[in-house]
């Protein structure tokens, strides 16, 4: 009788590990699918709020790790399980036997079926597993949801940790020689990594100033002339001003409309607003991590970068968030870039005013002081002076002297940087 009831025991801690274990490993595929109202409408959750806000809000892991805590005490039971049903009573050679039969058996149950379940299931199938998923969940989540907070306790703890260790990584691709880092892609990619979730899109997007728009009432004919000249796969499009983006021209939709017109030449006349794609606009202050999960997400390659008022800053894309991990992309219609930073034959930097402060760091060895008003030497110049100086105006530190070579009556142009240590400059 025992034997039974245990037999049956392990039978059911196997099928309720094999449906939880579905369940976890189908997370993935039902939010890149984006089913979270099918999932509501299915009524069989008993707590589908709770699962649709943790798996599809900014906290996945605590849901995945609930459910991984879950599939690993009902693998331990089933073990346990095992155990008593077979060491007591039973000879070596069929103890051995059956613990062969159950490794077959658990990697059946908690490997394979699972991961095909889960990718090849139709939505039926899941609401059939979703009922007896909900009552397994609810009577571990007690324990999953305590050893969760545990854990991620103990991960948030660990930010000063996880900050040396940035600290000790800096260091490391510093000291070339030591660590055989000698390849100028390799020291780069990890820079990328480095640095990649302390930014922001501000720092890197494509500034208002220099963004290439076209209005609205263009007709779709003179777009195509301007196309011809600019060459964008991807052009805002404004209505009156550059503060009120109402669309984003791709260029293959311009093509559709000129094959089209040779059916209905009056196509060509309409306005190029009518082409427009919705514009995706997001903060200047975002994270180039949250910034690359989002292009995914809404399968966009560029984005209207706004401002706290709703004005337009700039537009970033796919390729500049891509750039800061691997460096610079370039394909066969992208002319060859002149060097930003031109070493000089006084021996110091000359440089556009417009130049990033992290590219003149990285490839000057300084540190200039920050501030989150700027991102650019010119903005630097700005922040320290209060105003537009002059031709062969300097601005002294510790570390470097800029001087300005020219400017204009709305900014600094051209400006040369001087290092104090230029031996150690030169060496590096």
């Amino acid at each position: 009788m025992l034997s039974i009831k245990l037999t049956i025991g392990v039978l059911i801690l196997a099928l309720s590990c094999f449906v939880v274990s579905a369940l976890g490993l189908d997370l993935a595929r039902m939010y890149r699918y984006k089913v979270k109202s099918n999932l509501a409408s299915l009524g069989c959750f008993f707590f589908y709020k709770h699962l649709l806000t943790r798996a599809f809000g900014s906290q996945v892991l605590p849901l995945r790790f609930n459910l991984l805590v879950s599939s690993q005490i009902l693998r331990h039971l089933c073990n346990l399980s095992v155990g008593m049903y077979c060491i007591p009573k039973e000879p070596v050679w069929l103890c051995f036997f059956y613990i062969v039969l159950y490794i077959l058996f658990l990697e059946t149950f908690w490997e394979i079926l699972p991961r095909w379940i889960a990718g090849a299931s139709s939505l039926r199938i899941r609401q059939y597993f979703a009922f007896f998923s909900s009552l397994i969940l609810s009577v571990l989540s007690p324990v999953s949801v305590f050893l969760t907070w545990l854990f991620l306790r103990k991960t948030h703890s660990s930010g000063d940790r996880l900050e040396d260790f940035r600290d000790k990584m800096r260091d490391v691709i510093h000291d070339v020689n030591e660590t055989g880092l000698d390849d100028l892609t390799s020291r780069t990619l990890l820079r990328g990594v480095l640095r990649y979730q302390d930014r922001i899109v501000r720092e890197i997007m494509v500034p208002r100033v220099k963004v290439v728009a076209i209005s609205g009432q263009t007709s779709i004919s003179d777009a195509l002339s301007w196309w011809t000249e600019e060459g964008y796969t991807r052009t805002p499009i404004y209505q009156d001003s550059m503060d009120r983006i109402i669309g984003i021209l791709m260029s293959r939709d311009l093509f559709d409309a000129f094959f089209a017109s040779r059916k209905d030449p009056a196509i060509l006349q309409a306005p190029v607003s009518s082409l427009g794609k919705k514009p995706f606009f997001i903060p200047e202050t975002l994270s180039l991590g949250r910034m690359l999960q989002e292009f995914r997400i809404r399968q966009a390659h560029l984005a209207i970068v706004v401002d706290e008022y709703g004005g337009t800053s700039g537009v970033i894309t796919i390729e500049d968030v891509l750039e800061e991990l691997v460096g610079d992309i370039s394909d066969e219609y992208d002319e060859e870039e002149e060097e930003e930073i031109v070493f000089c034959s006084d021996g110091s930097y000359c440089t556009d005013a417009k130049t990033s402060l992290y590219l003149v760091e990285e490839q000057l060895d300084i540190v200039i002081p920050r501030h989150s008003d700027y991102e650019s030497l010119n903005g630097y110049v700005f922040f320290v002076t209060g105003g537009i100086p002059e031709s062969g105006f300097r601005i002294h530190h510790d570390t470097f002297d800029i001087e300005i070579l020219s400017s204009n009556e709305r900014s600094v142009e051209k400006v040369k940087i001087h290092l104090h240590n230029q031996s150690d400059s030169k060496q590096k």
